[in-house]
This record gives structure tokens, sequence and C-alpha cells, in this order.
């Protein structure tokens, strides 16, 4: 432009200037090429971005032919434009949202290609050979057909084909970008197989929680006032439990003697939900004392409502959900063993020699499947929190601390030690770091999944520390009037701005590096 502009309106070069730099970035965002019966809702979807109404002049859509590599259609998008969300589809009639309509069975069902080009209809008559000049954007895809390579030349190196059977119903799926509009143009690693939503966005469906019994503690020491039953979600949390009923089964005469609605009720933040006596932690719905039998009995996860199984149902595998049977020390009871899948065993909650100490629950946390036992261990209960396999209390305590460290504070860290046990399983406990300006959480560190060594050490820590598990930043510990403490829950418990609470705490060291007294924080100490 600096070249001709002298004979150039200044006005003029200014609005080009502007105009081209307002262009969007146009990909080809989903494809459906197979669709049921005669292929008469097949579509082509482009996307701005979502900038919406942008215009398409100088653009072509050229569909490529993968029996011979060659052009069989293109549509020239002179006069088009996105609509107001940045969508545009080129499709069959009864696709919505169409803007360009093609005939029926129009997009061939692969190994082929559609590409978007600068250019126009012309360029591309049919019959012209696959190429990359001028190519925005490319898709090449097919329908449990051989990668095509002379195709596959529209993509970016690495890039793959794409099979619109991918998730198993071609018939019912597009080939789509998730999340929507990304992946970039000529890549194609993230379409994914999904129900098609011509001129709207992409959006894989929310996932579906999959319920199961996790834990459960029927036998507890003295009159049993500590029984529970604990639901997990499977992690996703606050999943609502309408249309699902918990129902106790009797050994004695394999007849259900309780029955427990759960519309209302949902999981928590981590995906738990807890039915039980008035003392267990984290319980939703109360029980009495001694609800549970000890066994052999069993316990089942139904869709329906408590009027569906009156007390003395018999047992049934209709609308079962998730099943235990279990006991504490009895023999089997083959009726009630048919709410479990085929050979899995009825679980005792005496299998670690401490029946009263210990709950039956499911480890590692959450696995094994619905109507499967083989996963139940027998260790110290966690209702309403990830199970530990641990078969004795653990005794953690916070035992260093280094927050000033010379320079930049590269080599903080917070040493926990178990007492020379080792090995021992931290699943269900939170470091919390309390700012004493407000005296208030700044930032919480989970420690599901980790363990002290075989020394009975655990530290986390900024990268340069020696033996560090859990890497933090630099700088992530505050010098002081601070503190740390130990918490048995997760860091969705501890957002950041919470206050000081003394509620599951196991241990906490109040610091300062030559600061006064925070009196604030000294209630995480024993008095004194």
């Amino acid at each position: 432009i600096s070249g001709f502009s002298h004979n150039l309106d200044p006005e003029y070069v200014n609005n080009t200037i502007i105009e081209e730099s307002c262009i969007a970035d146009i990909i080809i965002n989903e494809l459906d090429a197979d669709t049921a019966g005669t292929d008469t809702m097949e579509f082509v979807e482009l996307y701005d971005g979502g900038v919406g109404n942008s215009p398409l002049d100088g653009m072509v859509l050229v569909l490529y032919n993968g029996s011979n590599n060659l052009s069989y259609a293109a549509y020239d998008l002179d006069g088009q434009t996105t609509n107001p969300n940045g969508y545009f589809v080129i499709g069959n009639a009864a696709v919505a949202n169409v803007d360009i309509v093609i005939p029926s069975n129009g997009l061939q069902n692969g190994a082929d290609a559609a590409g978007l080009y600068t250019g126009d209809g012309t360029d591309f008559p049919n019959g012209s050979a696959v190429t990359t000049t001028n190519l925005i954007d490319a898709l090449v895809y097919d329908t449990n057909d051989s990668d095509d390579p002379e195709l596959l030349v529209l993509l970016n190196a690495g890039q793959s084909q794409i099979n619109e059977d991918g998730a198993g119903d071609k018939d019912s799926h597009s080939s789509q970008r998730i999340p929507n509009g990304s992946g970039g143009a000529r890549n194609t690693d993230t379409y994914a197989q999904l129900e098609p939503t011509p001129g709207a966005a992409n959006d894989a469906p929310a996932p579906m929680p999959e319920f199961i019994i996790n834990e459960l503690d029927a036998d507890t020491a003295g009159t049993d006032t500590m029984e529970f039953v604990e639901l997990f979600d499977g992690g996703l949390g606050n999943s609502s439990l309408d249309g699902m009923v918990l129902v106790f089964y009797n050994g004695s005469n394999n007849l259900s003697y309780a029955s427990y609605d759960l519309d209302g009720q949902t999981t928590n933040a981590e995906g738990f939900f807890v039915i039980g006596n008035a003392a267990v932690p984290n319980v939703s719905i109360v029980i009495p004392s001694n609800g549970l039998q000890n066994g052999a009995d069993a316990v089942g996860l139904y869709t329906g409502d408590d009027t569906d199984f009156p007390n003395g149902s018999a047992v049934t595998t209709s609308s079962l959900i998730d099943a235990i049977v279990y006991d504490t020390n009895d023999s089997d009871d083959p009726e009630l063993i048919t709410l479990l899948n085929a050979a899995e065993p009825q679980v005792n909650e005496g299998g670690a020699g401490d029946k009263d100490a210990h709950s039956s629950q499911r480890f590692a946390n959450g696995t094994g499947g619905a109507r499967n036992t083989s996963t139940y261990v027998q260790a110290i209960p966690t209702p309403g929190a990830s199970n530990t396999n641990a078969t004795e209390p653990a005794t953690l305590v916070i035992n260093e601390v280094d927050a000033d460290t010379a320079g930049t504070d590269t080599m903080e860290f917070v040493e926990l030690f178990d007492g020379g046990t080792g090995n021992t399983s931290l699943s269900g406990f939170v470091l919390v770091v309390y700012n004493g300006n407000s005296d208030t959480s700044y930032n919480a560190f989970d420690l599901d999944g980790f363990s002290t060594d075989a020394d009975g050490y655990f530290v986390m820590g900024n990268t340069a520390v020696p033996n560090v598990s859990l890497v933090v930043g630099s700088n992530s510990l505050q010098n002081g009037a601070d503190a740390v403490a130990l918490y048995s829950g997760n860091a969705t418990d501890f957002p950041n701005g919470t206050g000081v609470t003394t509620t599951n705490l196991v241990d906490a060291l109040v610091y300062d590096t030559n600061d006064s007294d925070d009196a604030g924080l000294l209630v995480l100490l024993n008095a004194g």
C-alpha cells in the first residue's frame, strides 16, 4: 500500500485496512455426511469463532471424492455471511439453520474431504485435483474406510482422517470440534462424534453420574450408633439423587426391612452422599441407631421410590443400580448374592479382623463397578470422603516448615510425618495456608493420592526442595504472621477466603518472621 498510496484516496486506504483487519478466521466446525435413510440431513458448518455476521465473500467450499481424489462440487460463498452467533450451514433442505441448500446425498460418505479456500466456484470445476493453494481449512473424513493419503495432504502434518462412525452411530452423529471451534485450521484432533448441531454451538454432553455404593459400616462399637451407607457419583459432585431409593434386605428371610427415598437429595461437592446414624460425619439422611443389620444382609440402590419397596418386599434385580451383600463373619447368603454380578463375593466387614472399627469400602476409591464387590476392603471408616484403605488411624503431624528462604523464596516447604510408620495414605487430608493479614485461607492443597515415604515423611514444596512430592510455586508460603493447617477433608472445603476453623483439624503451625503474635490464628493451636 505504501508504494502506491500517492494514487489512492487516503480514506479508501484506511477503510480497506480496517475491513481486512476485521476479517474473521473461518473454519470447518462440523460435518455430517452419513445420515439415516437416503442422506437428507447432510451438512457442512462453518464458524467464525463467534464474531458473528462475518462476510464470506471471496471463499469457496470444495468437496473431494476419495475414489479418484478429484473435486465433485464447489459452492461459491460470495454474498453470504455467518449468522449473529458466527455459524453458516451448507446442507440439505431439511437441515436446521441451512443457508445454502445442496441436493440430498450431496455429500459423499468417505473417504472424502471438504476444503474451504479463498477463491470462486469457477476456480474449482468438477474434476479439479487436490490442492493446498489458497486453502483455509479442510476436513478429511470417512465412515469406517481406510485412510486416503492423497486427501490427507489437505491437513497439517500428523493430523488424522476422521471417522464419522467413531462413536458407533454414524447415522445419528456428526463429526464436530469439541470444545466448539477448537483445534485450529487444518487440524482434526479435536473432532468428536456427537448428536448434530447445525448452526449452533457444539457441546459435549455433560457427563452422566454413575452412582455406586462406595462404603458401608453395619457393625460399629457398642450399640451401633455409627452405621452408614455412602454413595458416590464418580467425583462429578452435586449430582441429583432424584428417582432413586436405597433398600435394606434381611438375610434371615431375604426380604426388605427398610427403604429410604432419595428424592430431593444430592451428592456433596466431591460426589459423596451419606445415609447413617446421627453421629456419623457428613450424614445427610439420619437413620435410627442399629438401623443397619449386621449380616448376612444386603443394601440395594434402585431407581424408584420407597413406596415400590414396602417392608417385606422380596429380593429383586429389577431397576437395580448397585448392591452390596455383606456379613460379619457369617456364611454366604445365596438368595442375596443374586443382587451381585456373577461370581462377585459377599463382603465380610470383619475381613481385616476388626469389624467394630472398620467399614467395608471400595479401594481405590470408587473402583470396581456397579454390582461388583471385589474391590471392597476393610479399613478405617471415611463417610463422605475418599476411601483410604488405612487399617489404623493415621497419626500425622506438621513436622517442619520453611516459609522464608534466600532470594525469591524458591526453597519453601512443609513436611508431614507419620511417626515413622511409613507409606501412610494421605487421601482424605488437605493442607490449608492462612494469611495473618485477614485470618483467612489463601490456598489449599488436596493430598488425595499421596502417601508418606517409607520413613514416614511427606514434603510439599518448591521444585528445588529435596524429596519434594507435591510441587508448589515459588513464594507460595507467606512469611508471617501466617499459618499452615492439616485437616481431614478436601481442598474444595477451603475456597480462598475461608475463615480460620478447627473443625476436622489434625495439626497446625502458626509462624512468623519477627512479627507480632496473631491472636486470630493462634486458635488453631492448643491453649497456651
